[in-house]
């Protein structure tokens, strides 16, 4: 299931080494447009299935939306799900909450679904989009290698979901015994750079679809300056 924020595989195994082996940077918390935005419109990513095969390539861009309804709100997408559908979303921030207006192809939030920028880290955080049933805990990583390359400074979300017992996604993430909630999907991403890598789990914790970075024209941003307050000033 992709999710956002959720929001994107390969073998359980491989995932394993770049996850479990690095050493974690502990921080209270993190704003999440600092790792999920770059500078915003005119950058470009380029992701590729590495599960299931033969998907072809994708392109995510965040463009501003002319006219209509939304004109002067952000598009971000098209995200490219294995069965050939697509997600997108249009968005809006300011310094403290982001407003989710419209989801994907399949319709418009009513009402918009607003959401706090700041989230502590390594905590069971109830999912705005989902309060229902969902759940979010962030963790912090000081690397992630991908086609891309290899990154600094890496924002770790996981989404779980209270309808599923702990599975091998909660052990693969080394998360503490006291969350009752299975892992369904997780997201890498880089401050300043964006998403990284995503991956779907399923009732059990097995590893199912993923892609990852191939490309991008999105940089880190220069020391001492949070990018998502750059993309704030820039717009």
């Amino acid at each position: 299931m992709k999710r956002w924020f959720a929001p994107l595989a390969m073998p359980l195994l491989v995932c394993s080494s770049l996850v479990v082996l690095h050493t974690e940077i502990h921080a209270a918390t993190i704003k999440l447009t600092d790792y999920w935005v770059s500078k915003g419109p005119g950058d470009v990513w380029t992701y590729g299935y590495t599960q299931p095969s033969g998907i072809p390539d994708f392109i995510v861009a965040i463009t501003t939306v002319p006219s209509g309804t939304y004109a002067g709100k952000y598009r971000m997408g098209d995200y490219r799900k294995p069965d050939g559908s697509i997600v997108w979303r249009i968005v809006s921030w300011d310094a403290n909450n982001l407003t989710m207006f419209y989801d994907n192809q399949h319709g418009a939030y009513e009402p918009p679904v607003t959401m706090p920028l700041s989230y502590e880290l390594e905590k069971v955080l109830a999912n705005p989009s989902n309060p229902t049933s969902g759940i979010w805990y962030f963790k912090k990583l000081p690397t992630l290698t991908v086609p891309a390359g290899t990154y600094s400074d890496i924002l770790l979300k996981l989404d779980l979901d209270k309808n599923f017992g702990p599975n091998a996604g909660n052990i693969l993430f080394g998360l503490p015994s006291s969350i009752t909630y299975g892992v369904t999907h997780a997201t890498w991403y880089a401050r300043g750079v964006g998403e990284l890598q995503d991956m779907d789990f399923d009732a059990t914790g097995a590893a199912g679809a993923t892609y990852q970075l191939k490309s991008t024209n999105a940089t880190p941003p220069r020391k001492g300056l949070a990018w998502g307050t750059m993309f704030l000033l820039d717009n």
